[in-house]
């Protein structure tokens, strides 16, 4: 069994990232079952989970958001991962916000979800995973589909790719949105010392691509540089007048670690 509670006050600010929430208390709690079947099964291991997580409000005391989940994970010898649950779903939301052209009214929401996750072995050179969720989203219904395709190239290199669909659709208001999500990653290290990273995300509820991409140096044990280059690009320019610009974020950050022993 494993326990997260957290607590977070009303103007905390994290300096360097977001956070989703402020003046919120958040428990998370999973609580898991494992069995070895034996050397005569194809399965390594399969164990039943119960996962639980959710959000009070600080000011009223009131649950904002509460995810209960049951979930059965099967890993086999060969290295193949399957793994689903089932979500029951609470919501308060406080105010109405809109989201892709849809205006989700505030109120509380009680819903129900399934998804399921097949992975492809890691020790694959070519491998690929396939995420696949339907449910509800507040007062509507949303779909989900992710196809994660990876190529190992070598110990150097990894190129892997993501594309999510979210279909989503409110019949009783009559509305609907697509939020697609394209990502790219490359993962490359000359040796132990000199290592890049870089990922592309492209978003169709945004028209926006964003652009990470990080360099590291290690001078030795817990001593490290990182140069970080971020840009965000508006592919829909002519959707806003006065017509967007090309560009509208551009970072680049020079980061210092070093640990110091006591």
């Amino acid at each position: 069994m494993q326990t997260e509670l957290s607590w977070t006050a009303p103007d905390y600010d994290p300096g360097m990232g977001f956070v989703a929430r402020t003046h919120v208390s958040t428990f998370r709690n999973t609580l898991s079952y494992g069995v070895f079947p034996g050397s005569d099964s194809p399965v390594r291991r399969w164990a039943p989970e119960l996962n639980v997580y959710g959000v009070v409000r600080n000011e009223d005391r009131a649950v904002e958001e509460l995810i209960v989940a049951p979930r059965w994970v099967f890993e086999f010898k060969n290295g193949l991962w399957i793994n689903g649950a089932v979500q029951v779903t609470h919501d308060d939301l406080p105010e109405t916000f809109e989201l892709g052209g849809a205006e989700i009214p505030a109120g509380v929401y009680d819903g129900a979800g399934a998804w399921t996750f097949v992975g492809l072995p890691w020790t694959w050179p070519v491998r690929a995973g396939v995420f696949a969720r339907y449910g509800t989203f507040y007062d509507g219904r949303q779909l989900t589909l992710n196809l994660m395709p990876a190529w190992r190239a070598s110990s150097h290199l990894e190129l892997s790719a993501e594309y999510q669909l979210n279909r989503i659709t409110f019949p009783a208001r009559g509305q609907a949105f697509d939020a697609d999500l394209l990502r790219l990653r490359l993962a490359a290290a000359l040796d132990t010392r000199v290592s890049a990273n870089a990922l592309i995300q492209y978003s169709t509820l945004s028209d926006a691509v964003l652009a990470n991409i990080r360099l590291r140096y290690n001078f030795g044990e817990g001593r490290d540089i990182y140069l970080v280059y971020n840009e965000a690009l508006n592919t829909a320019r002519a959707s806003a007048d006065p017509r967007l610009p090309l560009t509208s974020d551009r970072v680049l950050m020079v980061k210092v670690s070093h640990t110091v022993a006591f």
